[in-house]
């Protein structure tokens, strides 16, 4: 045991003639000397008798040393050569320490960027061998990221106590506060050291970022109608942890759910990176709205220690895709009315809407008049928002004149709004239908022959613009081209306002022929033909000549074949038509026995003086006397040919029985 004194015997097996001597030495094996044990200066004589023994002591020292028993060798060296002194003997030294502890400290703090931090791991006896410690590294802080890889194990040299763990910073320029390095001993490669209560100890590493600063930009635009845009939002020092940034969109054109789909109001950028990014999805609205904002402002963050930049806003444009056209069509025509005159309605479409009010311009022209006919339009037109379409509205006025169907020509000359150009269709015509008649007129006029027809032709209601008014003439009884009246036609002007009248002169021819009165019509024909010239006159020549009509016989009759004649004749004049003279028989003559019987009447041709009335006797046989036939006249067809004087005569048949 150690402390103890080892007793060692040296004995001659045989007998040697003479005295020598052994002188005795010490080897190290396992105990060292004058460490574990003390070297004597040991001379042992001998007498040379068989059997002889001497004995030594070496002393032993208690070092407090946990090294197991130790051992070291005593060697033999006789004087006398003969004598064999090969033998060697082992002193062993039984360690009376039955064993260690290893614990952990936590000896030095470590800070960034380069103050290391230190661990001292201790043996609670010294060991006379190497301890091989072995650990496990955890914590907060990443081995290897944030400092130099620990190889988990620590060598405690020979009779030391202690070694050291060094933690070597590594200054990753990455906000994570103080971070922590946790080193536990699992095990020693020396069964008599075991792991004390003290297994487990803590550097802190104290983080040299102080702060960190959230920023934000708009890193991509946006376009319809599916290019999305990005905002970028970035730490000016990258943060261990995962970092939520809360930010608000306001201020933006662009509408959320409209225009691109609703952003969430936060984003996370991940622990150990710099920056995560905001996409802005277009929507894309068929709708024309230019260019639209989406401005996004960072509000805050969840870690104290990461403020908000300058930079804390940015705006997304979100670029237009739509080139809406803008044209014109007629929806309604007007038309004019007392009570409740029709307006005419024009139409205004855009091909997509616009997502603010549209002003379009326009010009206006066609046949109607502004103030006349309509009231006057102001030349633009707005097409609200969110809207395709607008009217406008002609109000017709009635202006109580003659003009037929105007026309209102709208065309669109351009918008406030550069993005909408002109289509194809960007003029267009209403009608206006007018309400309003006109006619002229003509009255029947009569005259004696010889005198003037005088016609007066009258416009009854006003017609818009002068326009002219052929007169014509047609025979019906009377006769044209000056045999009874100068039938040559004749143009009036008129200028157009209501109750304008022209006359016209028409000539008549004193024929001095028997005739009953004539007509003529008079037809009218307007270059306007919105004009109703449907009215027809009639002019009447009226007779002024006066005949009668007397009888006479000419020629007597005898039988048997001698006829007799009545001679009928006008006096005054000839008639320009056939004149019917009717007249009554008598006589003692007697009517299909002595002569043919007469008709009672005869036909005088126009422009024949007289006829004849033929009595054709009958050769009868009967002895007789002178037989009489008297004509007497009794009235004409023509109330302008009377029966004169003489009106009734006699012719005699004479007998030739």
């Amino acid at each position: 045991m150690e402390g103890g004194d080892l007793v060692f015997t040296v004995t001659l097996n045989n007998a040697v003639d003479t005295g020598f001597d052994v002188n005795v030495g010490f080897g190290d094996v396992t105990a060292t000397g004058g460490t574990d044990y003390n070297i004597p200066t040991v001379l042992l004589s001998f007498t040379g008798a068989a059997g002889e023994t001497k004995q030594f002591i070496v002393t032993t020292v208690d070092d407090t040393i946990l090294e197991g028993n130790e051992t070291f060798t005593v060697t033999l060296s006789a004087s006398n050569t003969l004598v064999n002194d090969s033998d060697t003997g082992t002193g062993t030294i039984t360690d009376n320490e039955a064993g260690a502890e290893v614990s952990i400290a936590a000896t030095t703090q470590a800070s960034e960027p380069a103050a290391s931090g230190e661990f001292t791991v201790s043996l609670s006896l010294e060991s006379a061998t190497a301890t091989v410690v072995s650990y496990t590294v955890g914590g907060t802080a990443t081995n290897g990221t944030d400092y130099a890889t620990l190889s988990g194990t620590v060598t405690i040299p020979a009779n030391t106590l202690s070694s050291t763990i060094t933690v070597s910073v590594t200054d990753d320029l990455i906000l994570e506060g103080t971070e922590t390095v946790v080193v536990t001993i699992t095990d020693t490669d020396n069964a008599s050291i075991t792991i004390g209560a003290t297994d487990s100890a803590t550097v802190n590493i104290t983080d040299n970022e102080t702060g960190s600063e959230a920023s934000i930009a708009a890193t991509i635009q946006a376009s319809e109608p599916s290019t999305n845009g990005q905002f970028t939002v970035i730490l000016s020092t990258v943060s261990a942890t995962a970092t939520v940034v809360s930010y608000t969109v306001n201020g933006s054109t662009a509408a959320a759910g409209v225009d691109y789909t609703a952003l969430s109001g936060t984003v996370t950028i991940p622990a150990n990176t710099s920056l995560a990014t905001i996409t802005v999805s277009v929507m894309d609205d068929l709708i024309l709205e230019g260019i639209e904002t989406v401005v996004v402002t960072i509000t805050d963050t969840d870690n104290p220690a990461i403020s908000i930049g300058a930079a804390d806003s940015a705006t997304v444009n979100i670029a237009d895709d739509e080139n809406p056209i803008v044209s014109i069509a007629a929806t309604t025509d007007g038309t004019e009315d007392v009570v409740s005159p029709a307006n005419a309605v024009f139409t205004v479409s855009l091909s997509t809407e616009s997502a603010s009010a549209t002003v379009v311009s326009y010009s206006v022209g066609g046949t109607a008049t502004a103030g006349t006919d309509y009231t006057a339009l102001s030349g633009t037109v707005t097409i609200p928002a969110h809207t395709t379409s607008a009217t406008i509205t002609v109000p017709v006025i009635d202006d109580l004149i003659l003009e037929g169907t105007e026309t209102v020509l709208l065309t669109i000359t351009g918008t406030d709004n550069t993005a909408i150009s002109i289509g194809a269709a960007d003029s267009v015509t209403v009608n206006i239908n007018d309400n309003d008649s006109a006619a002229v007129t003509v009255g029947d006029v009569s005259v004696s022959e010889g005198g003037d027809l005088v016609f007066t032709v009258t416009l009854d209601n006003a017609v818009a613009g002068g326009f002219d008014v052929d007169v014509s003439f047609n025979d019906v009884t009377a006769t044209g081209a000056f045999a009874d009246y100068d039938s040559a036609g004749v143009t009036l002007q008129f200028t157009g306002f209501a109750g304008e009248f022209k006359t016209v002169t028409v000539w008549t021819n004193p024929d001095g022929l028997i005739e009953a009165d004539e007509t003529f019509t008079v037809s009218l024909s307007s270059t306007n033909n919105l004009v109703d010239d449907s009215d027809v006159a009639t002019g009447t020549i009226e007779n002024d000549d006066i005949a009668t009509v007397i009888i006479t016989a000419i020629t007597d009759a005898a039988e048997p074949s001698t006829n007799g004649a009545f001679a009928v004749t006008l006096l005054g004049g000839v008639s320009d038509r056939f004149t019917v003279v009717n007249y009554s028989v008598s006589g003692t003559a007697s009517s299909g026995s002595d002569y043919t019987a007469l008709t009672g009447s005869v036909t005088i041709p126009p422009y024949t003086p007289s006829m004849n009335i033929n009595v054709l006797v009958i050769d009868d046989t009967d002895p007789e006397p002178s037989e009489s036939v008297i004509v007497t006249l009794t009235g004409t067809d023509d109330a302008a040919i009377t029966v004169g004087t003489p009106d009734n005569d006699t012719v005699n048949i004479t007998d030739n029985d």
